[in-house]
């Protein structure tokens, strides 16, 4: 919910045209709530030109006025920055600092959700890594003995699986991780909505440019995912409860390895109607 000082208030409407759920009404040249309907996605917060509305339970002092200067992008400068991000399987063996991952969760925390309803928590996984990475590989190397050469979809790992598993337990090879000094796990609440899927692979996506604005770099894991879904222990490990899943995860650290340039995609599928 929200608070409206009406001393600062002069009515001008702005708030009460840009609310989703019809909470604020101007009445008597004064905002008002007029339902319980609000979902804090503090639109009115941001628009009014008084700063007469607070949100109940939320620290004013994160609040940042608005500036050009700190606050717009060269639209060619950002549009190279997301040509030349590239997957990173090479790291360094150097502790990424507390201030970037910081960094990192704020980029996944101010991401927008579906009615903005904010299922989704972040799990850094540092200190267990190598037994996290161990259930894995184990899980996959499971789902391949288990997998039937017609299943179109399973089938087409089933070796990679098998040959993961097999490096990693000859000789230490991670094809998995990559050696990577951490693993960012995304986590969504189902209970809240089928929006959790969605919201997670948002909130991955601007999580990753802040990364690189950082000088880091990540690799998106599916197989994690998939891991995670066929060996119970993963989640068990990861302090999950039954309503949560893994919606994506990403290796994260500070790259091994140096690009020249942009690369070629695909032309784009983009129609007009």
């Amino acid at each position: 919910m929200i608070d409206i000082n009406l001393e600062k208030c002069v009515g001008c409407g702005m708030c009460e045209s840009d609310c989703l759920v019809n909470a604020i009404k101007v009445k008597d040249d004064k905002a008002k709530v007029k339902n319980i309907l609000c979902i804090n996605c503090g639109h009115c917060m941001a628009i009014c030109p008084t700063d007469a509305i607070e949100m109940q339970g939320f620290d004013k002092n994160e609040v940042i006025e608005y500036n050009r200067e700190s606050f717009e992008l060269e639209p060619e400068k950002l549009l190279n920055f997301i040509k030349f991000r590239r997957s990173i399987r090479q790291y360094k063996d150097i502790e990424v600092e507390e201030e970037k991952i910081k960094n990192i969760v704020e980029a996944g925390r101010y991401t927008p959700t579906g009615g903005n309803r904010q299922p989704i928590r972040y799990i850094l996984v540092k200190e267990k890594l190598k037994e996290v990475k161990e259930l894995a590989i184990q899980g996959l190397y499971n789902l391949a003995l288990d997998t039937d050469d017609n299943d179109p979809v399973r089938s087409i790992y089933k070796n990679t699986f098998k040959k993961m598993y097999k490096r990693y337990k000859e000789n230490g090879n991670d094809s998995l991780f990559y050696d990577a000094p951490l693993l960012m796990v995304v986590v969504g609440d189902m209970s809240l909505g089928g929006s959790a899927y969605v919201d997670g692979g948002l909130a991955a996506s601007n999580m990753e440019l802040m990364a690189y604005s950082q000088g880091l770099g990540i690799c998106y894991n599916g197989f994690f995912v998939m891991a995670s879904n066929v060996e119970p222990k993963i989640k068990e490990l990861l302090g999950m409860s039954e309503n949560e899943a893994v919606i994506t995860s990403f290796i994260l650290g500070y790259p091994d390895v140096k690009y020249k340039r942009t690369v070629n995609r695909n032309t784009a599928k983009f129609e007009v109607r």
